[in-house]
């Protein structure tokens, strides 16, 4: 991923050479039976119809979502009246699931218009500000900012609607190798460095469809827009050609890779793995849910948990959301994995839901050392390559509507 000077940085690498509740019969409705504890496959279930929902009726309420550590309540934060059609969705859940919906004054395009008009703001005044998104309750904002700023900034960014303020360091931009067509998500690719011999690397996310049914592949788009695109040509291999990208949407940080062809599958497993599974659906973001991450390079990581939704980075990248790993556990993406899949994964049958790609991390989450060790390649053959606890992801469900497609699913 190309390094620009933001609070964020980019995860691409350059190398040189009110409540409703379920009805108590057993229904028939789009979410599965009562999951054991812990288990969230009936929240993802109800989020991928409910976001479904929303999309086909064109309901404009929505805010974000929640998972209850029940596994068997999602809370939804709605602003405006609720519409009748959410309340039969509400009536027609199998029991044992619930959703609760809340009342927030804004719904979700009105959060991200806040967030890029307080960050926009903010820099104007010189505040050095970071990623912006809502608050933990959805009814607020949540700034961060760079350790230089002073309590006069801090108090400025209150004035100007931050309801909480935390510290963040400088942010950085952030690949399974030796892929072939039709291409899958999760993989390396590469394109030339600005210098002779120099090559820079991302991760492909998920094959999409556009509205005249070209069939591409999705990535970021501060890796390089309108440039060719190949499979890296290291261990010994030959390059291949993956694609051209096309312009793209720097608001979304994303693009689609085309002139190939390309699978609605993502590869699995660490950084070694050829095998893969099918993206099955795709739905937006809930706090408390536990994600996963599979960039190219690291490879898969799943013991990540949305901390924050509705996010816009300081370069305006956004919505997307927060997810980190512990800081005693191993980093969730890193330099290089940037495009690269963010997804859940349902613990009753395997199901791989697309929620977004990796877009960027905080230098303050930075780990000592990244996924693999020294067993994986690209940790020695990529100087300086660092990764990250806490990642920025986009959402998938934003970077269909910007670019126009649909993410290629199998049910």
């Amino acid at each position: 991923m190309g390094s620009r000077k933001h609070v964020f940085r980019r995860l691409a690498v350059a190398v040189s050479c009110g409540v409703l509740a379920a009805a108590g019969g057993a229904g028939t409705g789009p979410v599965a039976a009562a999951p054991a504890p812990a288990d969230q496959s009936a929240q993802l279930e109800l989020m991928t119809q409910l976001h479904r929902l929303t999309a086909t009726e064109g309901l404009r309420g929505f805010a974000g979502s929640a998972f209850d550590a029940d596994g068997r309540t999602v809370r939804v934060y709605w602003a405006g009246d609720q519409p009748s059609t959410l309340r039969t969705f509400a009536s027609r859940l199998r029991s044992g699931v619930t959703l609760s919906v809340v009342s927030v004054p804004y719904n979700q395009e009105q959060i991200v218009a806040r967030a890029r008009a307080l960050i926009k703001t903010a820099k104007l005044r010189g505040i050095p500000i970071g990623a912006v998104s809502s608050t933990s309750d959805l009814r607020g904002l949540h700034a961060d900012v760079e350790p230089s700023a002073t309590a006069e900034q801090r108090a400025e960014l209150r004035r100007l609607g931050a309801t909480e303020i935390s510290e963040a360091g400088a942010m950085v931009p952030l690949a399974r190798y030796s892929d072939s067509a039709p291409f899958w998500g999760g993989a390396v690719i590469e394109r030339p460095g600005p210098v002779s011999g120099s090559f820079a690397h991302c991760s492909t996310g998920f094959a999409a469809r556009t509205s005249s049914g070209t069939v591409g592949m999705l990535t970021a788009e501060h890796c390089g827009a309108n440039r060719d695109w190949t499979t890296p040509t290291v261990l010994g291999l030959s390059s291949v050609p993956v694609g051209r990208s096309n312009a793209g949407h720097a608001t979304t940080d994303s693009m689609l890779i085309t002139n190939r062809s390309y699978s609605a599958f993502m590869y699995r497993g660490d950084w070694s793995s050829g095998t893969g599974r099918q993206i099955t659906s795709r739905s937006g973001p809930s706090i408390d849910q536990k994600v996963c991450a599979g960039g190219g390079m690291s490879g898969e990581v799943c013991n990540a948990t949305v901390h924050r939704i509705n996010v816009v980075g300081p370069n305006g990248a956004g919505p997307g959301y927060f997810a980190r790993t512990s800081s005693s556990s191993v980093p969730l993406a890193g330099q290089g994995d940037s495009g690269g899949p963010g997804f859940a994964v349902a613990v009753s049958n395997g199901n791989i839901t697309a929620l977004g790609i990796v877009s960027s991390a905080y230098l303050t989450d930075r780990a000592t050392s990244c996924t693999g060790g020294t067993s994986n390649p690209w940790n020695n053959s990529v100087p300086a390559r660092e990764c990250f606890y806490n990642v920025h992801f986009i959402n998938v469900t934003a970077i269909e509507a910007a670019l126009g497609v649909s993410v290629m699913t199998i049910s």
